[in-house]
């Protein structure tokens, strides 16, 4: 007879990276302890469907709610100083969201009183913006677990950037009470 490994990985769900909105804490591999504060996004080991152009998923859960976002981030471009680079890649990913979920709304802005040249230091002085969203408000096609789906330009270091792209829970009520019953449980 074989033995079964004594702590299985999760079965994968049907969501994002094989999770889903609602997913019991239980089931995921978090990386921090069970005391860490769960209104902050904490960080799992692994998801059991990564993608290659991911480096990072972490989750907001809740023992009432389980799942409430799910919150990755890319890996880092480097010497990205102009945004050629992931634009590129935020553009290519939202071409692939498109064609799962339909349309989107897209966000660019340059409201800098100086150039709009250095995307970077844009973003990090909050002067540029580039993402897009996915919501029922923008005629959208999301599972019905799901409230929005964005992806986002970040700034790096120096003259790097990323982006983070996340799904938040069409349960936002719940979610919300989960997160002031956490918040008051420390006071």
């Amino acid at each position: 007879s074989t033995a079964l490994p004594s702590n299985p990985a999760p079965k994968a769900r049907s969501g994002p990276f094989g999770l889903a909105m609602g997913q019991p804490i239980s089931e995921l591999k978090l990386m921090d302890s069970a005391d860490s504060d769960p209104t902050q996004a904490r960080m799992l080991a692994s998801v059991p469907k990564p993608m290659p152009e991911l480096e990072t998923y972490a989750v907001v859960a809740y023992p009432e709610t389980g799942v409430c976002e799910i919150r990755t981030v890319s890996k880092t471009f480097d010497s990205d100083a102009y945004g050629a680079n992931v634009k590129s890649a935020i553009d290519s990913l939202s071409d692939a969201l498109d064609a799962k979920y339909g349309k989107h709304e897209k966000v660019s802005y340059c409201n800098s009183m100086g150039s709009c040249q250095f995307f970077q230091m844009g973003l990090k002085d909050g002067s540029q913006g580039y993402g897009y969203s996915w919501s029922k408000k923008t005629g959208a096609n999301l599972p019905a677990e799901v409230d929005e789906v964005s992806i986002t330009a970040m700034p790096g270091e120096f003259n790097d950037t990323f982006y983070r792209l996340d799904y938040t829970s069409a349960d936002r009520n719940g979610c919300k009470a989960a997160e002031r019953k956490s918040k008051a449980g420390a006071l």
